[in-house]
């Protein structure tokens, strides 16, 4: 509906009531014959929060010939309250006049008892009692949970936005302002009807170390904004690359652990590891290639045949959002693992039923494996036995037995080796003699001899290694 129709509608309902109105409203005697005058308001009640205003019509209506102008003026106000009205001097037969009462942001809240007063020269004063209800003006405040937030790249940190209301009940939308390539923030709820909404700021990934302003700002709908400051620190975020040894010494065939250590500052992403520069023959394992933690186990083998020399290696790290990271070993790829076997003596003389020892050495070239030794080509009756049989360091004792029956005569024995790192032999040769012995034979069987005089013969001694006196009696 119109303004203007409004008013018209006013109008013809004051004229409808007039009379009634004017005998409750006459304060006297008209002074004018019996011109007179009707004044009403509507409405004669208002409610207005602090800061607002309101306006309220008031109807002059004359009668009795009377056709003079009236004043109209409100009484009564408190502080901070004013009235203003138009056509506060009214001419004419039914005249209005729109009173705007303004209230001040300081005016105390209440119930406050107004007159509005409708005078004309010798028609006496006509009076509306007014209510005016002053209610605390329609507003919000917000405070932060916390104006200062730490926050390092991919890590997100909440502030609570706590929402203090007065005489309002209506959505509070809010964002967030100034916030650098990278940083974003979410509020929930948004808009906010109730009392409070969580606001989570989030930094990406490789956003720079900084310290920037943030603004929370709050609207509703007829009500300033609203803003507070957050200030974010955008935290340093890394982490560094080590490695338990920078130098590993490796034979064909073997390996070498090495532990890389990842040093980590407000970084919790997973780190990609690699080996690279690795000769041919050389491979490197990560255990976890991907780590999540502070370390991981890097195996580096080399395959046996590779070639000796010296390499460097690099171990490199890459993570979301982070610069690479290296680190060198220097490998050293030794001559390949080999032993050879000797013996010290290497011919060995026995005498049938006695022993024998002789050393096995072993030359050892980046190998420290267990070499199991036996005798090979031994004759029936020949034996061997060895001190250690599987030696780890560089020597064993071998122990030949030579048995009473064995024939006398030169035997090629062969000491054989087996290990991790090949198989090895080395020649033994074997002299056996007869046992200790002798035989007598005479040169004449038989002696004859005439008595009184003697006979002779020579008895030979045979010797076979004996050399020891022989004791004769004749028997």
């Amino acid at each position: 509906m119109g303004q203007d129709m409004k008013r018209w509608m006013t109008k013809v309902m004051a004229i409808v009531a007039i009379i009634s109105f004017a005998a409750a409203c006459d304060d006297g005697p008209t002074g004018n014959g019996n011109g007179t005058i009707a004044f009403t308001v509507t409405p004669t009640s208002a409610t207005i929060a602090q800061g607002a205003s309101e306006t309220i019509e008031g109807t002059v209506t004359r009668s009795g010939g009377f056709t003079g102008a009236v004043t109209v003026t409100v009484t009564g106000m408190p502080s901070g309250v004013t009235a203003t009205i138009s056509n506060a001097v009214t001419t004419g037969l039914v005249t209005t006049a729109d009173i705007t009462i303004q209230v001040a942001g300081t005016t105390a809240p209440g119930v406050y008892n107004l007159t509005a007063r409708a005078q004309g020269s010798g028609v006496g004063d006509k009076t509306v009692p007014l209510t005016l209800t002053v209610t605390q003006a329609a507003a919000f405040t917000f405070t932060l949970s916390s104006a200062a937030v730490t926050v390092p790249p991919g890590g997100s940190a909440p502030v609570t936005i706590n929402l203090a209301r007065t005489s309002f009940t209506g959505a509070v939308t809010l964002a967030l302002q100034g916030a650098p390539t990278g940083v974003t923030g979410v509020f929930n709820p948004n808009p906010a009807t109730g009392t409070s909404s969580t606001l989570t700021i989030s930094v990406a990934a490789g956003v720079a170390a900084g310290t920037h302003a943030l603004t929370v700002r709050a609207s509703a709908a007829g009500l300033p904004d609203q803003t507070a400051t957050i200030t974010l620190t955008v935290s340093a975020s890394t982490y560094a690359l080590s490695l338990s040894a920078t130098a590993a010494t490796i034979a064909p065939g073997g390996s070498s652990p090495i532990t890389v250590n990842l040093a980590r500052t407000n970084f919790t992403g997973a780190v990609a590891l690699a080996l690279q520069g690795a000769p041919s023959g050389v491979t490197g394992a990560f255990n976890p290639s991907s780590a999540t933690g502070t370390s991981s186990q890097l195996t580096i083998s080399v395959a046996a045949g590779t070639a000796a020399g010296t390499h460097t290696l690099t171990v490199r790290g890459t993570a979301a959002g982070q610069a690479d990271k290296t680190a060198t070993i220097a490998l050293t790829i030794s001559a390949a693992a080999s032993y050879t076997l000797s013996l010290n003596p290497a011919t060995l003389p026995l005498v049938q039923g006695t022993t024998g020892n002789t050393t096995v050495n072993i030359a050892r070239s980046n190998f420290t494996g267990a070499v199991t030794l036996s005798l090979a080509g031994a004759p029936t009756g020949v034996t061997g036995s060895f001190n250690p049989t599987a030696p780890t360091g560089n020597s064993s004792v071998l122990t030949v037995t030579v048995g009473a029956s064995v024939a006398p005569g030169t035997y090629n024995l062969t000491v054989n080796g087996t290990g991790t790192a090949g198989n090895q032999s080395t020649p033994l040769t074997l002299t056996v003699s007869a046992s200790a012995n002798y035989q007598l034979s005479l040169t004449a069987a038989a002696v004859t001899a005439v008595q009184g005089t003697t006979g002779t013969t020579t008895v030979n001694i045979a010797r076979t290694n004996f050399t020891s006196a022989v004791t004769l009696s004749l028997g």
